[in-house]
């Protein structure tokens, strides 16, 4: 059964946004050491973009949408949510041939409900693999 993981996804901030974009996107992870025991740096090469942007593309994406948002509110908090990270799990028993039409489809449908205007990005992990209970 697929999965979410909405908790602990909240980022307050660009400091919190840009630090999950950073550990998601896959030239960043070559050029960090990471001390997540989870990462298979021999798979990182296998890691993707849903949209095909670079770390600093994705930074941009989000300071402009940030932006525009800002731009109709007149009172905000400073320690507002400015971007969730959500963590979807692939089905227990999908063969890994069909994965990346699976990520494809599910990032086309959270991204027709809240809006393409409101996505980042999607990356794929397949360096990082974890076992949810």
């Amino acid at each position: 059964m697929a999965s979410v993981k909405f908790d602990g996804g909240k980022c307050h901030g660009a400091g919190e946004a840009k630090a999950i974009m950073r550990h998601c996107d896959a030239e960043q992870r070559k050029e960090h050491n990471h001390s997540n025991a989870d990462i298979d740096t021999s798979k990182t090469d296998m890691n993707y973009s849903m949209e095909g942007l670079s770390y600093e593309e994705k930074c941009r994406k989000y300071d402009k949408r940030v932006e525009e948002c800002e731009a109709n509110m007149t009172k905000f908090r400073k320690d507002r949510v400015t971007m969730v990270s959500v963590n979807v799990k692939t089905p227990e028993k999908l063969p890994p041939e069909k994965e990346d039409e699976w990520f494809r489809k599910v990032y086309d449908l959270i991204s027709e409900q809240y809006g393409k205007e409101n996505m980042i990005d999607g990356d794929v992990h397949k360096d990082e693999q974890h076992e949810f209970f």
